[in-house]
């Protein structure tokens, strides 16, 4: 029963009414069989500390044959992937290793040409780096600058990874060819060295590779993959056993896949990039169960179970608005996670001004809200013609109505 044990027996001392999570079960029911919202989800709520409502509905596949959604079904969670990229950011800086306050090219000499950005610009997208922009950038810089003519088809992987790689002999920038992402990681290398859309500071526009730029300098200063520093700094302490970068081939089968007419159809969750990519802005592979740790910590200041994971500080910074001095309402941003503010948006009216989230293509969600002692995930297969806001904001309100107090 997704209605917890613990939720029934302690409703008045964790300020929840039952018969509204019993409506939430029922609407849970109701948009994947009846209102066709999306072809599964995934849900795990916590509040006071406590798990008071989990679920899975629909399927986590169907072809060649449905596979029920369960709770451990792995799911790749794409940009919620910046919010742990930007908790190791913080366990650095604790350490001593870094300064979120530190140019950029401090740490990775190659990103030249674009002068002040800096990490903490990075982490709240206010770094004047533009991804469409940029890739439209080094694209006329090949051909225009390099005289490789682009191929003509924009879907031709092959060709274009040819492309990038005779773009990398000239440049004489290092390439993996037997990397299935050499392609995409020559065109980011090429992009550091180009001027930005803004300068620093002035604009925020939501960015990916700014994330891959803050995975960068956590490997380059420990020499270490990515997913043995998440493992060592993060999995481990807080027992994340189902979350990799590289998510290992026995763990496959777990995987979802969106079905045909879904987001992230056909490649997420199939192709073996997806399922192998280290990308910072993108690339973690993870479980309601997991993720819900991760967010329980950063509720607790830092601690989980007990132990301590992070500064209680640090976990004080990356909660708040950072974005404050730019006059637009939608810019405000905390260090790894969106800030609500006085945002009308997908993630519910409901929440406080200081509740923080963050979503991932295709249909996750996780918000944390310390003022009500609420954390939960939502992971959700959405149908594109039926995009994961329509389903969100309406979760996110229906989970506040159960609050009492």
């Amino acid at each position: 029963m997704p209605i917890t044990e613990i939720a029934i027996k302690n409703a008045g001392k964790l300020g929840i009414f039952p018969e509204r999570l019993e409506h939430l079960e029922k609407k849970m029911r109701q948009w994947i069989d009846t209102d066709k919202e999306g072809q599964g989800n995934v849900v795990r709520i916590m509040r006071c500390g406590e798990e008071i409502f989990n679920g899975a509905y629909g399927f986590a596949r169907t072809d060649p044959e449905k596979i029920p959604m369960t709770l451990d079904t792995i799911y790749p969670v794409a940009s919620f992937t910046k919010a742990i990229i930007a908790a190791l950011i913080m366990q650095f800086q604790e350490d001593g290793e870094i300064d979120v306050c530190h140019d950029v090219q401090r740490y990775l000499p190659d990103f030249t040409g674009k002068n002040g950005v800096t990490i903490l610009h990075c982490l709240t997208h206010t770094s004047g780096l533009n991804d469409e922009k940029m890739y439209e950038t080094v694209k006329a810089f090949i051909r225009d600058q390099l005289l490789i003519n682009l191929p003509e088809n924009e879907d031709d992987d092959d060709a274009w990874r040819e492309v990038f790689l005779r773009a990398a002999k000239i440049l004489n920038i290092t390439a993996d060819e037997s990397n299935p992402w050499v392609g995409w990681e020559i065109s980011q290398k090429i992009g550091n060295r180009l001027p930005y859309a803004h300068p620093p500071g002035q604009v925020m526009e939501y960015n990916s590779h700014v994330y891959d730029l803050c995975k960068d300098i956590l490997v380059k200063i420990s020499g270490k993959p990515i997913d043995e520093i998440a493992r060592e700094r993060l999995f481990k302490p807080l027992g994340m056993t189902d979350s990799y970068f590289i998510l290992p081939e026995d763990k496959w089968d777990r995987v979802m896949h969106p079905g045909e007419g879904t987001m992230g159809y056909p490649w997420q969750g199939r192709d073996r990039r997806n399922l192998t990519s280290e990308h910072g802005g993108g690339g973690l592979k993870s479980t309601s169960g997991d993720i819900i740790k991760f967010c329980e910590m950063i509720r607790c200041e830092g601690i989980f179970n007990g132990k301590r994971v992070m500064s209680p500080m640090s976990v004080r910074a990356m909660c708040k608005n950072y974005n404050g001095h730019i006059k637009n309402e939608y810019s405000a941003w905390a260090i790894g996670f969106n800030y609500h503010g006085s945002k009308i948006d997908d993630s519910g009216i409901l929440r406080p001004a200081a509740a923080v989230d963050h979503g991932g293509y295709a249909g996750a969600k996780m918000q944390i809200d310390k003022e009500n002692e609420l954390t939960f995930t939502f992971l959700n297969i959405s149908y594109t013609n039926k995009p994961e806001y329509n389903i969100h904001s309406r979760f996110i309100n229906t989970v506040y109505s159960c609050l009492s107090r």
